[in-house]
């Protein structure tokens, strides 16, 4: 509907790239805000009241301008109208104006996850520009990044606890058995969530903890962290729980562990537009900013709409 210019702005709930993937897939900017940083109500899974225990799960803007991402945060940034009243919050502003100051980090790529390799040349090409623009880029990424495996279980642990809420001991039992019968790490990674104590949701959170420590030490020296928004462009609609990648079949779900770089640590993360495939499709990245410094990567696309031409009307659609 954004692309086609049916609406200018909308909103979107992200707990695994829900905003940034489908921006990327249609070529419009999505932004996965910082956790907390924007009200829950109305968010699900979870209880639809103002503070839901739910952790990772966010609301955000779309848009065909990253301008009007942050005017949305503008309006909706804050607590839950009528509550929590003796509390307020006020982003910071972008950490810079010019893309020759930004320091970017490009993260490597993961091993064990492959990617369309239209994606990967937009990032290299878009880390070209930046360099020639005059920012630092290097490709770096936290240290504790190095067992991205570890990372991606604890999201998967985290994310599954939420799905056993409303459901019975039996249905928690027998779906966490077809999962272990499997022998997949992820889903015996959910299974372990599904069937989660008290004791072991707080464990999961201490856990999750060193990863915000090792995110807040990296952006001391860095201000985005850049990578893909997804694996694979748009595709046909598939229910067979793969997707082909490079002429390869992988994992659906394996098209998650980029978006889910931002949701597990709950730092804000804009998808943006960089340009379209050799098919017509659109490409989109993503940019990881500190905690509670939304305005750094949606400021940091803009910049970067100046050098990749930005949202491309659909075509068939007049411009609005």
């Amino acid at each position: 509907a954004l692309a086609a210019g049916l609406t200018p702005l909308e909103f979107g709930g992200d707990f695994g790239g829900s905003i940034r993937i489908p921006a990327a897939f249609c070529g419009v900017y999505g932004h996965k805000s910082s956790e907390t940083a924007l009200p829950k109500s109305g968010h699900f899974p979870g209880p639809n009241r103002p503070n839901p225990v739910v952790a990772m799960a966010v609301q955000g803007p779309l848009a065909r301008r990253p301008e009007d991402l942050e005017l949305a945060l503008d309006v909706t940034a804050g607590p839950e109208v009528g509550e929590d009243v003796a509390w307020q919050i006020t982003l910071p502003p972008a950490r810079h104006e010019r893309l020759a100051d930004f320091r970017v980090a490009i993260l490597p790529p993961v091993t064990w996850v492959p990617v369309d390799a239209e994606i990967l040349s937009a990032l290299d090409g878009l880390a070209t520009k930046l360099g020639r623009a005059g920012a630092k880029v290097q490709e770096i990424q936290p240290e504790v990044f190095d067992d991205l495996k570890a990372y991606y279980k604890l999201y998967r642990s985290i994310m599954w606890s939420y799905e056993s809420y409303g459901c019975s001991k039996g249905e928690i039992r027998n779906q966490a058995e077809r999962f272990r019968a499997t022998g997949d790490e992820f889903r015996v990674a959910q299974a372990r969530g599904l069937e989660a104590s008290v004791g072991d949701y707080i464990q999961f959170f201490g856990e999750r903890e060193a990863y915000r420590k090792a995110y807040r030490a990296f952006f001391r020296d860095w201000d985005v962290l850049l990578g893909p928004a997804n694996i694979v462009n748009a595709f046909p609609h598939t229910d067979d729980g793969t997707l082909e990648v490079n002429g390869r079949n992988v994992e659906y779900e394996l098209q998650f562990v980029y978006a889910t770089l931002a949701n597990l640590s709950g730092h804000p993360s804009t998808a943006f537009p960089v340009g379209l495939t050799r098919a017509g499709l659109p490409i989109g990245l993503q940019a990881i900013g500190p905690y509670l410094e939304d305005r750094t990567p949606i400021r940091f696309a803009s910049l970067v709409a100046r050098k990749s031409g930005g949202f491309q009307r659909p075509p068939g659609y007049d411009e609005s």
